[in-house]
């Protein structure tokens, strides 16, 4: 009998360990473009009024900004200042490729973040700020997406955690 609700109690808790989890992907959703903001906001600021390179941005930034955004940064400012060769492009593309499984992000917030790196390091200052801030405009609205996203499903995904483990608790007993 014992073991019975012991396999209960672990259904349950299974359950409600993935209701959070998926509620916690929504909040790390929305914190990850708001660090995308931040470093789009950071390198608009240092190219217009600082004149700062690209790899001193990027380094400054990975210090300011958390995991995994921060790593991202950190790892396109080295391959920035080891000057490969290759594009700052192809450098963005491949760090977000190596950090993908530590973002949260959707298809749409992918494709308006992979247009940070294709659109910097090709003109003037003064177009790579305009740039910037269409980049800011699109992911101000995913933001407001996400946010919108977060308040409306969070507490769902919380309670239908607790809601379908306890109906597979009620079916098992």
């Amino acid at each position: 009998m014992w073991l019975k609700w012991l396999g209960s109690l672990v259904v349950l808790g299974a359950c409600v360990v993935f209701g959070l989890q998926k509620g916690q992907a929504l909040r790390k959703r929305e914190q990850q473009l708001q660090d995308f903001l931040q470093l789009c906001h950071r390198m608009e600021t240092e190219i217009s009024y600082g004149q700062t390179p690209l790899p001193q941005i990027f380094m400054d930034s990975s210090e300011r900004i958390g995991f995994p955004v921060g790593d991202i940064c950190e790892a396109v400012g080295r391959a920035l200042l080891q000057q490969t060769g290759d594009t700052l492009s192809v450098i963005w593309l491949h760090a977000l490729g190596k950090s993908a499984s530590a973002l949260s992000l959707r298809q749409e917030d992918m494709a308006v973040v992979r247009t940070i790196g294709s659109e910097l390091g090709l003109s003037y200052s003064r177009e790579q700020v305009k740039k910037l801030q269409l980049i800011v405009l699109r992911l101000q609205e995913q933001e407001r997406l996400a946010h919108e996203e977060r308040l409306k499903m969070e507490k769902v995904w919380q309670v239908l955690g607790w809601c379908g483990g306890g109906m597979l608790v009620l079916l098992l007993l």
